[in-house]
């Protein structure tokens, strides 16, 4: 027998660290520690045994609530993720934890760890749609009486409509009152809602009639809108 110490190992593994040598691949030999001293009577194999590393999973909600139940988790090296963080964002869809902020490779909770670092996941998400109604308040059917929006993007071109004596300020987000909505406005509204036509009266103006040497009585004639005047009723003698 010669007493021998053991060859400190060089060999690598992706995501391991080399634990000791093992007479049996599957560690059910007998077990040499690494540099040890051992006496040895006969040619023999051992076979490096490894441990897989555990490293931290960072999330990062890109927009997005907290994650819960926490930001950060530990997994292990050639094992499932197992339950991944949740988060929630307003007027948006959870579309799931990505390798990249946008684009990169889906992770789901069955995915086998192959990352052998410290790693961060990014939540992605999608955009919710949803339908604005118009109402005249007064005005006529508006053209279009709905139409589908996107949030976090702008309404786009907004219905018309018209009212006989009136002026079209605007759409708000009231029947009197509310924010102004334009077509560059920015959907902040995290469900389906109504926009609100207001009107302003038109200028009234009165036309008063002189008969200017003539006899006879005209009224006078008031309008906001165009008008045809009234019918002269004055006489006067000899014109």
């Amino acid at each position: 027998n010669v007493s021998t110490a053991l060859t400190l190992n060089t060999f690598t593994r992706t995501g391991y660290s080399f634990s000791n040598w093992n007479t049996a691949p599957d560690y059910s030999g007998t077990t040499y520690a690494d540099g040890a001293i051992y006496d040895f009577s006969a040619d023999i194999t051992l076979y490096a045994q490894w441990t897989a590393n555990s490293y931290t999973v960072t999330f990062d909600a890109n927009g997005g609530s907290p994650p819960i139940p926490a930001s950060t988790k530990v997994v292990t090296y050639g094992v499932a993720y197992g339950t991944l963080a949740t988060t929630s964002r307003t007027g948006y869809t959870f579309a799931g934890w990505f390798t990249a902020a946008s684009g990169g490779t889906q992770v789901i909770a069955t995915d086998i760890v192959n990352t052998a670092s410290d790693h961060t996941l990014y939540g992605q998400w999608t955009a919710n749609t949803y339908t604005v109604t118009f109402d005249a308040n007064g005005g006529s059917t508006p053209d279009p009486t709905t139409k589908p929006v996107t949030y976090g993007s702008a309404y786009g071109t907004l219905a018309t409509t018209s009212r006989t004596g009136y002026t079209f300020v605007g759409w708000f987000t009231a029947a009197s009152g509310g924010t102004q909505i334009t077509s560059a406005t920015l959907v902040a509204t995290a469900s389906d809602h109504t926009l609100y036509a207001q009107w302003t009266d038109l200028p009234t103006f009165t036309v008063t009639f002189d008969a200017n040497g003539g006899t006879g009585t005209m009224a006078p004639q008031t309008a906001s809108l165009p008008t045809a005047l009234t019918l002269n009723s004055f006489e006067r003698l000899g014109f």
